[in-house]
C-alpha cells in the first residue's frame, strides 16, 4: 500500500492540505478530482517527492523518511506530467530503443504502439508530433519502463474519444502491477476509477471505493541496465549537425590557437636548438683576442692571435659550471715564411702508387686569375669522431693519422672521390716550437684598402715559431661541403685529422727552454741588439702551448651563461649564437608575445564555452528532466550520464583541435619551409583545455544550476 498520513502543505501563507490522508493499492485505479487550483497537481508533485517529505509517507509499509526507502520508492516511480517530457534530439524509435536496453519492455509493446496509432511516427522527432501524439508516445514509455508507481496529471487532455477509449484499456493493464494515481477532471476517467478522492476544503474526501481486494504483491527491484550513452549522444548530435559542427570548430579553433601560441616559443627554440646541435654547437672556441677591433678566429685564421692559454688559465676555465671538457684547438698550416707569405707556395701533392696525380702548384695560376689571395694557405685542422660520422660522405681505409679532405677542396682540385682511394697526401706543414711574445704592426683588411690602427703603430702580439716538416699521410675519406660548425674552420683550404692525432703531431717537436731577442727600431728598420737597454722591442721565445681551446658545454640551455663567464674572464668566444643574436632576440620577444596570446586565448576559449553552456542551459535542463523522467532521479546519476556526453565533447574537440594544428603545420611548411613543432606539450595543452572547457566547466555548471535533487 501507498499510505500518506497527516498530510499538511502550504504555499507561503496559503494552506493547500491540512492534516489529510490518502491511500492507494496495486490493482486499483485511484482518481484525484477537484476544481482547478484545488491542489491536484500539487498532490502529484508531493507524491513525486518534489518538495521532500512533509508527512508520514509509507511505501509497502516502509517509512520514506529513511533514505534507503526513499531511494527505493524513487527508483519505481514514473510521473507523467501535463507537459510531455522527451529527448528532443532523438526520434521516438531511438528513445524506445534506448529504454529497451535499460528496462525489460512489456511483451505486447509493439501491439500497444499500434493501438496508439504510432507505427508511422517512430522515425519522427517529438517536435514533429501533435500534442495528442506526444501524449500517446509518453504512455508507451510506461510499458517499456514498467514502473510500480505511476502518477499521471490530466493524461487525456489531448486525446479524442477514440484514443481515450484505447488509453483506458491500457490503464487497466497497467494497474494490475502498479500503483496508478491519476489527477483529472475528465468524466471518462471518473467512470473507470476504482477509488476516487475529491479535494475539498484542504482535505481528501473518498467519494468512491470499489473495495478492490488488496493484492499480496511484492515489489521487485526495478532493473535498470547500464548502457553506453556515448552512442546516443552521437545520435543526438546528428539532429543538430550544422550547429554542432560550427560550435565544435569555433571551440577547437580557439583551443588550437591556444596550443599553437603556448608551444610556438618551444617550436622556435627547438628549431634553433636543433640547428645549433646540427652544427655541433654545444662547444665553443675560446682564445685570447689581440684587439676587440680585430677579426675573430673563425673569420680568418691567418689574422688570428697566438696568445697561449696557460695551465692555470685552463683550470680556471674548467672551474666554470656546466663545462664538461676542454681540448686544445690545433691547426697546422702549410709552412711559409711569415715575412714573405704570398711569395712562397704551399707544398701539396697527391700520390697514388708512388706516382703524383696532383700538384697544388698547377692550380696557382687559375687561383690568381680568380683573384683568390688565399691560395697560399692550406692547413690541417683537428676533428672529432662525432663530426666525421655526421659529415662523412666517402670512407676509405681508416688510419689513425689519416686525412679527411673537404669536398669543396676536392672540387677545386678537379678530382673525384673515387680517384683518391688508396692515395697519399704529401704536404709540408709547420710544427710549432715557440710562442714569440712581443709587438707587431697590424692592419685590418677593408676591401681593397687597408685601414691601419690610428692609436698605435705597434700592438702587443704573440706569434708562433714553426719548424717545417714534410708529411706523407693516407686519405681516410671525404667530408661534405657547405656545412657549418663552430668548432671547425670550414674553408675550401681545410683538411682534417683526428684531434688527438693532430695534437700529438703538433707536440712532436718539443723544446726544453726558451730565449729572448732584443730589437731596435732604426732608420734602416729593425735590427737585433745585444741588451735590453738598447732595445725598443723585446721578443721572448717560450716553448709552444696551444693558443685556442674547444670548450664543451653540457647543454645548449647553459650556453649563454657559460659564454658570459668566459667573456668576463677576458676571453674571446666564438660560437654560433653570435651569428644568431637578432634571431635569438626575436625568439625571446616571440616567447613573451606567445605567452600573452596563450593566456588570452585560454581565457577566450573558456569564455566561449561558458557562453555556450549558458545559451544551452535550457536545452540541458530539458535533457535532465527527461533523464529524471526515465529513471535518473539523483544528481550523481545524472552527472554520471552527462559525464559521458561531456567526455565525448572533449574527445571530439581535442581531435578536431589536433587536426587544425596539423593544418597549421602544413601551412607553415608551405609558407615558411619550416614545420611547426607538434610535441607532447601541444597534446597536453589541447587535451587539458578540451577537458577543462568541455567536461569540467559543464559538470560544474550541472552541479550548480541544472541538476536538482
Amino acid at each position: 500500500m501507498l499510505d500518506v498520513r497527516d498530510l499538511s502543505f502550504s504555499y507561503g501563507k496559503e494552506t493547500i492540505f491540512d492534516n489529510t490522508r490518502l491511500t492507494a493499492i496495486i490493482g486499483e485505479l485511484t482518481i484525484i478530482k477537484g476544481e482547478s487550483g484545488s491542489g491536484k497537481t500539487t498532490l502529484l508533485d508531493i507524491l513525486a517527492l518534489k518538495y521532500g517529505i512533509h508527512c508520514d509517507f509509507y511505501f509497502d509499509n516502509l517509512d520514506l523518511k529513511i533514505k534507503e526507502n526513499k531511494k527505493n520508492y524513487q527508483d519505481h516511480l514514473y510521473y507523467m506530467s501535463q507537459k510531455p517530457i522527451f529527448c528532443y534530439d532523438l526520434t521516438l524509435d531511438e528513445q524506445w530503443s534506448l529504454l529497451r536496453k535499460m528496462y525489460s519492455a512489456h511483451p505486447q509493446l509493439e501491439e500497444f504502439i499500434s493501438l496508439m496509432g504510432l507505427d508511422d511516427k517512430k522515425s519522427s522527432y517529438p517536435s514533429q508530433l501533435s500534442g495528442g501524439e506526444q501524449l500517446r508516445a509518453m504512455i508507451i514509455n510506461m510499458f517499456i519502463i514498467q514502473p510500480q508507481i505511476i502518477l499521471m496529471d490530466e493524461p487525456t487532455a489531448s486525446l479524442d474519444d477514440e484514443y481515450k477509449t484505447k488509453f483506458i484499456q491500457l490503464l487497466h493493464i497497467l494497474k494490475e502491477k502498479s500503483y496508478l494515481i491519476i489527477a483529472t477532471h475528465d468524466p471518462y476517467l471518473f467512470k473507470e476509477g476504482d477509488k476516487i478522492y475529491e479535494i475539498k476544503d484542504q482535505k481528501f474526501h473518498l467519494i468512491k471505493d470499489s473495495q478492490v481486494q488488496e493484492k499480496e504483491f511484492i515489489i521487485d527491484a526495478l532493473k535498470k541496465n547500464n548502457i553506453n550513452w556515448i552512442l546516443y549522444f552521437f545520435i543526438m548530435k546528428k539532429h543538430h549537425i550544422f550547429k554542432e559542427i560550427f560550435t565544435c570548430l569555433l571551440v577547437s579553433l580557439a583551443i588550437m590557437i591556444c596550443a599553437f601560441s603556448t608551444n610556438i616559443d618551444n617550436g622556435f627554440l627547438s628549431s634553433f636548438e636543433e640547428n645549433l646541435k646540427t652544427k655541433n654547437n654545444q662547444s665553443v672556441l675560446v682564445y685570447k683576442s689581440l684587439d676587440s677591433r680585430y677579426p675573430t678566429y673563425n673569420f680568418d685564421i691567418t689574422s688570428s692571435t697566438y696568445f697561449p692559454i696557460t695551465d692555470i688559465e685552463q683550470k680556471s676555465i674548467l672551474d666554470i659550471q656546466h663545462i664538461k671538457q676542454i681540448k686544445p684547438k690545433i691547426i697546422l698550416s702549410t709552412y711559409v715564411d711569415e715575412l714573405s707569405a704570398k711569395e712562397i707556395l704551399p707544398s701539396f701533392h697527391i700520390l697514388k702508387d708512388n706516382e703524383e696525380i696532383y700538384n697544388y702548384n698547377d692550380t696557382i695560376e687559375q687561383l690568381k686569375s680568380d683573384n683568390n689571395y688565399n691560395y697560399y694557405n692550406l692547413f690541417i685542422e683537428g676533428i672529432e669522431e662525432t663530426e666525421i660520422e655526421k659529415y662523412q660522405t666517402y670512407s676509405f681505409d681508416k688510419h689513425e693519422k689519416g686525412l679527411y679532405l673537404n669536398q669543396s677542396l676536392l672540387n677545386r682540385l678537379q678530382l673525384k672521390a673515387d680517384d683518391l682511394k688508396d692515395c697519399l697526401v704529401k704536404i709540408k706543414v709547420g710544427i710549432p716550437t715557440y710562442d714569440v711574445s712581443g709587438a707587431m704592426e697590424i692592419t685590418i683588411p677593408s676591401g681593397e684598402m687597408e685601414e691601419e690602427f690610428a692609436d698605435d703603430d705597434f700592438s702587443p702580439a704573440n706569434l708562433i715559431n714553426c719548424q717545417s716538416v714534410e708529411l706523407l699521410l693516407p686519405i681516410n675519406g671525404i667530408l661534405e661541403t657547405g656545412y657549418e660548425s663552430n668548432t671547425l674552420v670550414t674553408s675550401d683550404y681545410a683538411m682534417y685529422m683526428l684531434s688527438d692525432s693532430l695534437e700529438a703531431l703538433a707536440r712532436s717537436n718539443p723544446v726544453d727552454k726558451g730565449y729572448t731577442v732584443f730589437r731596435k727600431d732604426t732608420e734602416d728598420g729593425m735590427i737585433e741588439v745585444e741588451s735590453q737597454k738598447d732595445a725598443d722591442l723585446v721578443f721572448v721565445y717560450t716553448p709552444w702551448q696551444p693558443n685556442a681551446y674547444t670548450v664543451a658545454i653540457d647543454h645548449i640551455e647553459n650556453m649563454q651563461s657559460v659564454v658570459n663567464e668566459l667573456e668576463n674572464l677576458g676571453y674571446t668566444v666564438d660560437w654560433e649564437y653570435n651569428q644568431y643574436q637578432s634571431y635569438a632576440e626575436s625568439i625571446r620577444s616571440t616567447k613573451e608575445m606567445a605567452k600573452v596570446i596563450s593566456f588570452s586565448f585560454l581565457f577566450f576559449t573558456i569564455l566561449i564555452v561558458s557562453g555556450f553552456h549558458f545559451l544551452k542551459g535550457k536545452e540541458e535542463q530539458k535533457l535532465n528532466l527527461w533523464l529524471n523522467h526515465i529513471g535518473y532521479y539523483r544528481k550523481k546519476d545524472i552527472i554520471k550520464v552527462k559525464l559521458q556526453k561531456y567526455l565525448l565533447n572533449a574527445m571530439i574537440t581535442a581531435i578536431v583541435s589536433y587536426v587544425l594544428l596539423w593544418i597549421v603545420n602544413y601551412i607553415s611548411i608551405y609558407v615558411y619551409y619550416t614545420p611547426y613543432i607538434i610535441n607532447i606539450k601541444s597534446w597536453l595543452v589541447i587535451i587539458g583545455i578540451s577537458i577543462i572547457s568541455q567536461t569540467i566547466i559543464p559538470i560544474l555548471w550541472e552541479g550548480i544550476y541544472h541538476v536538482k535533487n
